[in-house]
Order: structure tokens, then C-alpha cells, then sequence
């Protein structure tokens, strides 16, 4: 096995096996038509969904964001902070 898989956590170690190595490590689909969004375009979906919501996923983790005030938001899951 090589060093890179041995390396990763247990839950990731089995993955490409499951999925097939093609398709281990592909991104999620995105809302854009097919098209990979912009950083830009990721950012303002974040920022739209946390002032209609007050939350939104994390673009780093995916974990949860938070607003802190009406000019930030920070993720629960990896600490990450917008502003």
C-alpha cells in the first residue's frame, strides 16, 4: 500500500476501493450548470445563504458556518472565518 493511503484515516483508506479509483476523489456536484464555480461565486452563496438563513455550509470543510455578527460568520467544523 502506499505511503498516501496509509497515511489518511481509516474512514478515507477504503474509499477508492468502494467508489472505484476514478471516482474517488471527484468533487461533489455543483448548482452551476456543470460548469466548477468561481471562487467568487462560492463565496457569495455562502454569504447569501447566511443572511437569509443565518447559516451556510463552510466552502473549506463543508462543515456548519454560523454568523457571529452582521459582517462575519465562522465554521463549527474547522474554526474558518469570513468576513
Amino acid at each position: 500500500m502506499s505511503s498516501l493511503l496509509a497515511d489518511r484515516p481509516a474512514l478515507f483508506r477504503d474509499l477508492p476501493a468502494k467508489l472505484g479509483r476514478a471516482d474517488a476523489f471527484r468533487r461533489r456536484p455543483d448548482s452551476s450548470g456543470g460548469r466548477k464555480l468561481t471562487l467568487q461565486q462560492k463565496l457569495d452563496s455562502v454569504w447569501e445563504g447566511l443572511r437569509a438563513d443565518g447559516a451556510a455550509e463552510c466552502p473549506a470543510c463543508g462543515g456548519p458556518m454560523r454568523l457571529e455578527d452582521r459582517r462575519s460568520a465562522r465554521c463549527g467544523g474547522c474554526g474558518s472565518h469570513l468576513s
